[in-house]
């Protein structure tokens, strides 16, 4: 018996082989494994790596972000969690575009009396303290 073909949805901007996948959930020994299709593994090499750790994090309902712990980062690579809310944001926009309203003068004048009187150096060093 074999599966019909899945619907493929247009892929937005930015949304390349590369950065998008899919894969399924398995049970190895006492264990959950994450199957990521062969394709997706071949266009990101770093994920061929045997023993790769990980770390994830829930960050919307049905949304979660894998980083690789043990590799260094390309070069072109964009910052997950940031690309994870776009991609969010944008899925939003594309089931409830109702809810999407033009920024009014009443909301630009708020917005400017929320940042009067705020200092900002664009060449001053972000403290260590500060987490990004």
């Amino acid at each position: 018996m074999t599966r019909a073909p899945e619907k493929q949805r247009p892929r937005s901007p930015g949304q390349s082989r590369k950065n998008l996948g899919q894969g399924s959930l398995a049970t190895s020994g006492n264990s959950h494994a994450l199957r990521i299709d062969k394709s997706f593994v071949r266009s990101n090499p770093v994920l061929a790596q045997t023993g790769l750790r990980v770390r994830f994090k829930k960050v919307a309902t049905n949304t979660f972000v894998f980083v690789v712990l043990d590799a260094a980062p390309d070069a072109d690579e964009g910052d997950p969690v940031v690309e994870s809310y776009l991609a969010f944001l944008e899925s939003d926009m594309r089931s409830a575009p109702s809810r999407l309203t033009p920024l009014t003068e009443q909301d630009a004048s708020g917005l400017e009396r929320l940042v009067r009187g705020v200092t900002v150096d664009d060449t001053a060093e972000i403290s260590p303290d500060v987490t990004l």
